[in-house]
């Protein structure tokens, strides 16, 4: 199960690292730094595109991360032992946050024309 494995609030930090949300349009917008950059993997220090997060709450890119636990037990930052070595799509969940976002701007929409029209009759 994955509140067995992964933190939410773990997972809540994770995703706020890479993706912003517009208050105004209810979109996912990709998080930069003060200098326009993207997070970076700390393994390969290039922009994350395929973002995974160990349990530790750390993101790497997937491909990496999955072959430093092939060979390791511990978080590749700290050096200290995973209760395991599973790590969580990142991607994934933000489909599911994207979908999420769409379907209240859905509702949003449609809560507005309803009030509009009770207005208007």
């Amino acid at each position: 199960k994955l509140s067995e494995e992964f933190d939410a609030a773990a997972i809540g930090k994770a995703l706020s690292k890479l993706w912003s949300v517009n208050s105004l349009t209810l979109e996912a917008l990709p998080t930069v730094d003060h200098e326009g950059k993207r997070l970076t993997c700390p393994l390969t220090l290039s922009p994350i595109e395929r973002p995974a997060m160990t349990q530790d709450g750390h993101v790497y890119q997937t491909g990496p991360i999955l072959k430093w636990l092939g060979n390791h037990e511990t978080s590749p930052l700290t050096n200290l032992p995973l209760r395991h070595t599973k790590v969580l799509c990142l991607a994934s969940v933000a489909d599911v946050l994207h979908n999420f976002l769409t379907a209240c701007r859905s509702q949003t929409g449609a809560a507005r024309a309803l009030k509009e029209q009770s207005f208007g009759a």
